[in-house]
């Protein structure tokens, strides 16, 4: 099952599933989209503008392969964040492949005359340097800055000996010994952090309009190149993440703060002042979970099963108890990935699943 919250109106078109269920009206697709959307009644815009984008295509799209119609839908929404596009519609020409050149017109004059709903620059998205200078510029002089030129990632050591990988294209400053009453970083770009824990000095990252509270926990936060969206996700521990200036009236109309637990993500989408909350794309065991003892299953009440998984993975598996109280499971897992395990267990006991904001969801209509 793919993490869809998170999926823009292009990529949700892109999606095989998507369009089976909006071209095609598969049984199954529509089932579970219906039963999707009902449950994340907020990206009832996004399903919309995908949708626009189907109708106006699908006749192209029944003519190309799975791959190509992905590729190509994914590479006009790249292309049209390229800085080059100017208001001389001359210079507006972006080259696709021959073969699809229909799709790509199309799609493109779409997206023109619709006010390009996908999110590239403009003026109303903050530079992410200008974001970062306006962060540090109160700083002059305090600050160390480091800047990776490279292309690999480069590992730092903070003096609390917390430390950081700084992704290739990144820059981050700090106070070289943290003096303050916080420990105070402001990046721009990708960086993961793994945090000592130090509960009187908490440790901040400023990235764009947001603002990651840690104690302790290894986490990442990740800036788009177009100031446009900020990812953070916990690989451990707990995070908040808020908007900066949450306190003030501007704030208060948006969430003063999200919590995050490991395997947990959420994108802030700057224009649309909104948090789309959901799991990691690949969520992965905790440290210490024993994996080859919490993944044997011999006639287990699936209660157990669902309660070995939280305990394997962090993350909250909401269900019927009364309902589901017969389910039982015989099954052994090893490395599979947890929404692969998840799907192969809800299917044995005839029951499904989704996740809903950073949690899995499972439906049943009991066991006899």
């Amino acid at each position: 099952m793919y993490n869809y919250i998170i999926y823009r109106p292009e990529e949700l078109a892109a999606d095989p599933s998507f369009r089976n269920w909006k071209l095609k009206g598969l049984e199954e697709d529509t089932h579970f989209w219906n039963e999707w959307v009902s449950l994340h009644p907020e990206k009832q815009s996004d399903i919309d503008k995908a949708t626009l984008l189907l109708e106006a295509v699908f006749e192209t799209f029944d003519q190309i392969s799975e791959a190509d119609a992905r590729y190509e839908v994914r590479q006009i929404a790249a292309q049209l964040s390229e800085s080059q596009m100017t208001q001389d519609s001359s210079h507006r020409l972006v080259s696709f492949s021959n073969n699809l050149y229909k799709l790509a017109a199309v799609v493109l004059l779409l997206l023109l005359s619709a006010g390009a709903f996908l999110t590239w620059k403009n003026g109303q998205l903050k530079p992410t340097h200008a974001d970062y200078m306006a962060h540090t510029e109160a700083f002059e002089g305090l600050l160390t800055e480091i800047v990776n030129t490279t292309t690999t990632d480069t590992t730092l050591l903070f003096s609390d000996s917390s430390r950081v990988i700084l992704r290739a294209g990144s820059r981050i400053s700090f106070q070289a010994l943290f003096s303050g009453t916080n420990r105070e970083v402001f990046l721009e770009g990708e960086a993961e952090f793994e945090v000592q824990k130090n509960p009187e000095k908490p440790f901040l990252v400023y990235s764009g309009d947001l603002i990651t509270r840690v104690l302790g926990t290894r986490f990442r936060v990740k800036q788009s190149a177009d100031g446009g969206e900020i990812e953070v996700e916990v690989k451990t521990g707990q995070v908040s993440v808020s908007r900066q200036g949450a306190g003030s009236e501007e704030g208060k109309k948006y969430p003063r703060e999200i919590i995050l637990k490991p395997n947990q993500q959420v994108v802030y989408r700057i224009k649309e002042n909104q948090f789309l909350r959901g799991l990691s794309e690949t969520p992965q065991p905790l440290p210490e979970a024993n994996l080859q003892g919490l993944m044997n299953f011999k006639g287990l009440p699936i209660a157990l099963v669902f309660e070995r998984l939280q305990q394997a993975y962090g993350i909250e598996i909401l269900y019927d108890k009364d309902l589901m109280k017969n389910c039982f499971l015989t099954a052994s897992f090893t490395d599979e990935p947890l929404l692969e395990k998840m799907d192969l267990i809800t299917r044995t006991i005839d029951a499904t699943f989704a996740e809903v904001d950073g949690q899995l969801v499972v439906n049943s209509r009991g066991c006899p």
